[in-house]
């Protein structure tokens, strides 16, 4: 194999995998989105990610709970 055709052959192939990274990373954006329509959809986002409700910290002592 000539020097040419090795370097040629080589930039193709990493060119074809950085294309192939990209289709793939789209395919799975699109993926994420969907699911997390879902997911928005069955509220399981809603009781996760909302900030609506502060919690109080809870912390236990040997005789009583305390609330901070």
């Amino acid at each position: 194999m000539n020097e040419s055709i090795l370097i040629f052959v080589v930039l193709t192939l990493t060119f074809f995998v950085v294309l192939l990274a990209q289709w793939y990373d789209k395919v799975l954006l699109e993926k994420i989105d969907h699911l997390e329509k879902e997911q928005e959809q069955k509220g399981i986002l809603k009781r996760h990610f909302t900030s609506g409700k502060k919690r109080t910290k809870r912390r236990y002592t040997r005789r009583t709970l305390v609330k901070d």
